[in-house]
């Protein structure tokens, strides 16, 4: 809210921090608008019940389904053929597959991108050499052509489309409150989604990163807008669940935040549980309302810092509470206390007390719309209190039909209570609700959520992940973030299944898309020396041989001088491949680990020379001598083999690389599938990024006609080079060791169907 807002930006200067651009959510949204939103037809509105429905990730799901729905209609797919020759320039196929590999364009992109296509194609055909078009006819068919796919200005009105939205959600019984021209917080974030899906042409670059406070009081729907309008962005986002003042739809627990927003181990999590705000008379008094409510709470650790008791004081009338607290506020200004504030249920009770109290003594400005945090004293609601702090508060009025037994109001009465620094104060008239005159109940269980947390993974520190799109998502005790600290570190992540459901993958953060042709120096840049000296391919022979051989029940684990290569079955056709340099550290977790539902059956054995581990239909053979890997078919009809005299390359400077080097048959077929099952771009003798930069993360993959594939575990960028001058390989970045998967099948479709598997 904009008080608070307020107080922030004053604090700022104090802390030497200058331009940094700060705005309500709302604020933002409206700002996502640009130039299709008029400050002076439209207007914003505070949120109301409707929330719980239009605040929620599903809401959103149903949005993104039905813009895409939209753009399905208005695209066209019918084929595109030139009557004279009857040259199909286009088809519905290719169509599709253009769209498909460039799903984060919006609509209009995607149709001025269609259209330029479509050009290219013509104008290929105009300058061929078997038929030629007089001038009149070439400039009949650039017109006709031109804008088939759609105008490269869209002229339709994002406020149209989100009524179209909202009255088919009502067909299927969703029906919300609507006033045109009159937006709440979850329209906005509708309509912001619209405009970037939907006309979008020339993006902006609003912002790096973007810190959020108070995050607990924004429901997922403006998270899913965030993540798609700002998907460029690194995000601190900042909260106390148990703070969480509209219940109905905030965040009552960070899961869906952190599967949006964090890498899937759960790295970037972490809980802050110091509080310097309050005294511990006051932390405890707030903490026995907390233990009201039906929920897990978080741990709270006050500062150990002692001060007056909570005074409770019980008044015969409305005009007596006024005149108690009149002479608490002045006892509390004599003693110095510069910052006070009384904190009533609601603005309207709010307005009350100020017209009442105002007439006894000086109030600061407390409209939630103009009033800046200062000295004084200040009459609030107590939803505009959130993150504020006072030396002294009194607790206004805090009655059973205020605040009633439930969750909702021990939220509520929770943030009033922790407005207080100094001195805490509750006026009443006998009718004092449960939540405070009656303690909660001993043997009541009390779940705490710091020992789920603290499994999740990484460090508890502010420190931000350098890959954009990647959040910290914070979660403080009962003082907020801003009044706590992190303390100790967390246990590794523990191995985790593929996210299947796709919507909730995080981007892809390279910056090439699938199918494009990368610059001569990066492939050159895979290429080993052959001679038999000093250089790299003398190294690998020497220093991949095998001299350690371990078998447990999951995994075969193969050391050598460079480093430790781990073979696991993860089905009867398929093995996992992962090498990392060294012996001492465990294999990193990677978004694409995978395990079985039920294990596998398999065997290993060594020779002299060669060591094999098997399942019932593949075999992977090891040459003890360079380390390198050889699949074959259970009966004993080899597939594929790494490069014997380089078989893989890790580099760590200036960032981790990985190359690994296949003895790719001259006769057979290589191809990287794209989106689409049908879309297969040839390999051979040339090189190709296979990875999905800037769309959700999709495991690569390379096939060949030999029936097996290579599904390349690479969380950045992926490509493959099918060139033998600079060798045959399959190159990631941003990794430092190498992980794939080694798939088997009878046929193309079967391997599809395995790959599937593995997310």
């Amino acid at each position: 809210n904009e008080i608070l807002l307020n107080y922030i930006t004053s604090a700022l200067p104090d802390l030497d921090v200058y331009g940094v651009t700060q705005m309500t959510m709302e604020q933002l949204f409206v700002r996502l608008l640009y130039e299709d939103w008029d400050p002076i037809a439209c207007a914003v509105r505070p949120v109301d019940e409707a929330a719980a429905l239009k605040g929620s990730s599903q809401w959103f799901y149903e949005l993104q389904d039905f813009c895409n729905a939209y753009e399905q209609a208005a695209i066209p797919k019918t084929e595109v053929r030139l009557e004279k020759t009857g040259v199909l320039l286009m088809d519905p196929a290719a169509i599709d597959r253009c769209i498909a590999e460039r799903r984060g364009l919006s609509m209009q992109e995607k149709i001025n991108m269609l259209n330029a296509i479509l050009m290219s194609k013509l104008e290929n055909e105009l300058a061929g050499k078997y038929v030629t078009y007089p001038d009149q006819e070439r400039k009949a068919l650039v017109r006709q052509y031109r804008w088939h796919f759609g105008r490269n200005v869209w002229k339709g009105s994002i406020f149209q489309v989100y009524e179209e939205f909202l009255e088919a959600q009502a067909a299927v019984g969703k029906t919300v409150p609507y006033t045109k021209n009159v937006y709440d917080l979850y329209d906005l974030a509708a309509l912001a989604y619209i405009y970037k899906r939907i006309k979008e042409t020339d993006g902006i670059r609003e912002a790096s990163h973007v810190i959020i406070d108070e995050a607990q009081d924004f429901g997922m729907m403006a998270y899913d807008v965030l993540k798609y309008c700002l998907s460029d962005c690194s995000y601190t986002i900042m909260g106390d669940v148990s703070q969480n003042i509209h219940y109905g739809f905030g965040l009552n627990d960070w899961e869906e935040l952190k599967a949006l927003m964090l890498p899937s181990d759960g790295s970037g999590f972490c809980t802050l549980k110091k509080s310097y705000r309050n005294t511990v008379e006051i932390s405890n008094f707030a903490t026995q309302i907390l233990r009201h409510g039906n929920f897990p709470i978080y741990p709270v650790e006050p500062v150990i810092r002692h001060g007056s008791p909570v005074t409770t004081l019980r008044c015969s009338s409305s005009e007596e509470m006024l005149f108690e607290t009149e002479k608490i506020i002045r006892q509390w200004q004599e003693e110095g206390r510069e910052t006070i504030a009384v904190v009533c249920r609601d603005n309207e009770q709010a307005s009350q007390v100020t017209a009442c109290l105002g007439k006894k003594m000086t109030l600061a400005d407390s409209d939630p719309k103009t009033a800046t945090f200062t000295q004084g004293v200040m009459v609030l609601a107590v939803e505009y209190t959130k993150g504020l702090e006072f030396d002294g508060v009194v607790l206004y009025d805090p009655s059973a039909a205020h605040y009633p037994a439930e969750d909702a109001s021990v939220k509520l009465l929770y943030v009033a209570a922790t407005r207080a620094l100094h001195q805490l104060a509750v006026i009443h008239q006998g009718d004092l609700t449960d939540l405070i005159a009656k303690p909660a109940h001993d043997k009541k269980p009390v779940t705490f959520l710091e020992k789920q947390d603290s499994s999740a993974g990484g460090k508890l520190s502010g420190a931000l992940k350098p890959s954009a799109g990647v959040a910290n998502v914070q979660a403080a005790g009962s003082a907020g973030a801003a009044n706590a600290q992190a303390a100790g570190t967390v246990n590794a992540p523990a191995p985790r299944r593929v996210i299947k459901d796709t919507s909730k993958r995080p981007v892809n953060p390279s910056p090439y898309e699938f199918g494009a042709c990368p610059p001569g120096n990066a492939i050159s840049r895979g290429k080993y020396s052959a001679d038999t000296g000093a250089g790299p391919k003398a190294a690998a022979l020497s220093h991949q041989a095998i001299s350690k051989i371990k078998k447990t029940k999951k995994s075969l684990y193969l050391g050598s001088a460079l480093g430790t290569l781990r073979i696991t079955p993860v089905d009867a056709k398929i093995f996992r491949i992962q090498f990392k340099q060294g012996d001492t550290m465990p294999f990193k977790s990677s978004f694409w680990d995978y395990e079985p539902e039920t294990p596998v059956s398999w065997t290993a054995r060594a020779g002299k020379s060669l060591i094999q581990a098997e399942t019932q239909e593949l075999a992977v053979r090891i040459d003890k001598k360079t380390g390198a890997l050889q699949f074959f078919k259970k009966e004993g009809k080899l597939l594929l083999r790494e490069d014997p005299g380089m078989p893989r390359r890790i580099s760590d400077r200036p960032f981790p690389e990985t190359w690994n080097y296949f003895d790719w048959d001259k006769n057979e077929k290589i191809y990287a599938k794209g989106i689409l099952p049908d879309d297969l771009e040839r390999m051979n003798n040339k090189a190709r990024y296979i990875s999905f930069g800037g769309m959700k993360m999709r495991l690569p993959l390379v096939v060949s006609d030999k029936n097996y594939g290579l599904a390349v575990a690479g969380e950045r960028t992926v490509m493959c080079c099918g060139i033998s001058m600079y060798g045959t390989y399959v190159y990631t970045d941003g990794m430092d060791q190498i992980d794939y998967y080694f798939i088997y099948g009878k046929d193309y479709k079967e391997i599809l169907e395995l790959y599937k598997q593995l997310g």
